[in-house]
């Protein structure tokens, strides 16, 4: 069980004992707003981006269900992001993954589309935050279940109209 927290400001259990890791680290990608929390765990995260534009608000701002404060921050631009699960897991083990999004921008509906792979599997076409959230400022998660993976997890983003977006990733382990 772990999470990725984009442009966080530090790491930070939720209720449900996900452990949500801030990535990047203070000075990797050229990524200038400041780890208040000090360094993380090693969980090793790449990312495929040629110009991301990394934003933090505060989740105060944010309406909506979950952990606001996983989606009050973000990338856009993101290419994608690839999450290793550990050395020796076995191959085509189920995850649940739920992907967190929120529009940090004032974007009408239609302005910013993109599609959603996970490792290599199309699960969301055309996605607008905006339209499926209800409006700019508002959090919307996606939930996968049965999610097959091995020693890591690639979660590829296709700009259709706009820049892709990304807050945060959850994964959890659902089988022995």
């Amino acid at each position: 069980r772990v999470g990725i927290n984009l442009a966080a400001p530090g790491d930070r259990e939720s209720d449900t004992g996900t452990l949500w890791l801030d990535y990047p680290q203070r000075g990797e990608h050229n990524y200038r707003l400041p780890n208040v929390a000090g360094p993380s765990p090693d969980v090793p995260v790449e990312i495929v981006t040629e110009n991301p534009r990394w934003f933090r608000q505060h989740p105060s701002h944010l309406e909506g269900p979950g952990e606001r404060w996983v989606a009050a921050s973000g990338v856009e631009g993101l290419e994608s992001l690839t999450i290793s699960l550990g050395e020796g897991v076995r191959k085509n083990r189920a995850y649940r993954v739920r992907l967190y999004f929120s529009e940090p921008d004032d974007l009408e509906p239609g302005e910013r589309r993109f599609d959603v792979a996970l490792d290599g599997e199309t699960v969301l076409e055309s996605l607008d935050v905006v339209r499926e959230a209800g409006g700019r400022g508002r959090v919307l998660i996606k939930e996968f279940e049965n999610v097959p993976a091995g020693a890591s997890l690639t979660i590829e983003l296709t700009p259709v109209t706009g820049r892709t977006l990304l807050s945060g990733v959850e994964v959890v382990a659902t089988d022995d």
